[in-house]
């Protein structure tokens, strides 16, 4: 009888301790809604703000000049800390190309010191990090190698316009 009270017990603290996680995590992963649009001109912009537990920071609006051939074979899937360019090479294969994050500094050095080299500064605000990442590999996007070093030679072009303001 003892060990069906412990497996009991077990499974009611196993279930508590889950319970608690999603609730304790629920305005994290609830507070910012996931966008998709299209990219239509070659400004981009969007809001930007880093998310840290139960803390988040203020909104910033980027804004980034992408080349012209980006315009209606791209979209940006926006979280709220995370702005994703996919290109949409087909309907049913869309490739992630790059990604633009806004971070904490905790989040800032937890991050990149774990990943030298693999994300690459754009702006530091006193607040917020932002910082932008390639796929490692041709692989990761699900392009052929070719076309994948021409649109990420682009995206090197194209986060030197990346600029943020304050949003009011």
């Amino acid at each position: 009888m003892g060990t069906r009270m412990q497996r009991t017990a077990r499974v009611v603290i196993a279930l508590g301790l889950m319970l608690g996680l999603l609730t304790g995590c629920g305005r994290a992963f609830g507070a910012f809604q996931i966008v998709e649009e299209p990219v239509t001109q070659t400004e981009v912009t969007g809001p930007l703000r880093f998310a840290e537990g139960l803390e988040t920071g203020p909104v910033y609006e980027f804004s980034m000049v992408v080349p012209e051939e980006w315009v209606s074979r791209f979209v940006v899937r926006n979280n709220g800390n995370t702005a994703t360019f996919v290109y949409m090479r087909s309907p049913d294969r869309p490739a992630p190309i790059f990604t633009v994050q806004a971070l904490s500094a905790r989040q800032f050095w937890e991050q990149v010191g774990s990943y030298p080299g693999q994300y690459q500064d754009l702006i530091f605000t006193g607040d917020t990090y932002f910082i932008y990442s390639l796929p490692l590999d041709a692989f990761y996007s699900g392009l052929p190698r070719e076309e994948y070093a021409a649109l990420a030679e682009q995206v090197r072009a194209a986060v030197t316009s990346f600029s943020i303001t304050l949003a009011n």
